[in-house]
């Protein structure tokens, strides 16, 4: 048997179970579409009848809702498939993440703006399909750190 670790031999990137990086300019963008939608300021892109969901393997309805509106239209304002995914991830997985206490002070979330620190941090926080809830807050609470600390170094406060 190998002493080799098989995380040696893994693709980086999506095929590799990563979620890309976005910058803070396609989170922004595709962040401001998505609540334009949902608070009505913008209109949503019609949205298809059913997809293919790959863990069942079966053909599933979807709901034309505002949510899912905002859904298909933030992600269409991302060309690359590989960010775009990512960029539902993070809506799915790390925004859930700034409603912690803790950040309260830092989260202007239901106003649309919200400290640069944490649109650093949601863009940005390496993760995977594989990534526990415990380990992405780790990882989303020291990337948050890091850019809290820079974003006062240089006086950025707000997106």
């Amino acid at each position: 048997m190998s002493d080799e670790d098989p995380k040696m031999h893994r693709v980086p990137g999506l095929h590799g179970g990563d979620f890309v990086p976005l910058t803070v300019e396609e989170f922004q963008n595709a962040y401001s579409t998505f609540f334009a939608v949902i608070s009505g300021e913008l209109p949503g892109d019609p949205v298809s009848k059913e997809y293919f969901d790959a863990p069942s393997g079966e053909t599933k309805a979807i709901e034309d809702t505002p949510i899912n509106q905002a859904w298909v239209t933030a992600g269409r304002t991302i060309e690359d498939p590989d960010k775009r995914l990512s960029f539902y991830k993070r809506l799915e997985m790390v925004m859930p993440i700034i409603r912690d206490k803790k950040y309260a002070e830092y989260n202007g979330w239901g106003q649309g703006t919200m400290h640069a620190a944490l649109v650093v941090a949601i863009a940005t926080v390496p993760f995977s399909i594989q990534t526990t809830p415990k380990a992405l807050h780790t990882a989303f609470d020291a990337v948050y750190r890091q850019a809290l600390a820079a974003a006062v170094d240089t006086g950025k406060t707000r997106q």
